[in-house]
């Protein structure tokens, strides 16, 4: 994760290592960031799905024990 090459260029001056090390700090951070980002938005999208799947369960055992017509049942499961 911090490596800025193959090791044909590397730092020569106390400048170009400070540089490289900020570099790499920075990159690091960002790094962590999106990381970080994607997981939350992954488990929003998994926490959505799983609420959507609990109300059709709903739903649908709602359905059986009323024997809900199977247009209305269509409707409200299109709704949600």
């Amino acid at each position: 994760m911090t490596t800025v090459g193959y090791g044909d260029v590397s730092a020569k001056t106390d400048y170009e290592r400070i540089v490289a090390l900020v570099w790499i700090m920075l990159g690091c951070g960002f790094y962590s960031y999106t990381i970080g980002n994607l997981q939350l938005i992954l488990n929003e999208i998994d926490v959505r799905s799983h609420m959507r799947n609990m109300k059709l369960d709903t739903l649908d055992d709602y359905a059986k024990r009323t024997m809900l017509p199977h247009d209305i049942v269509q409707e409200v499961t299109n709704f949600l």
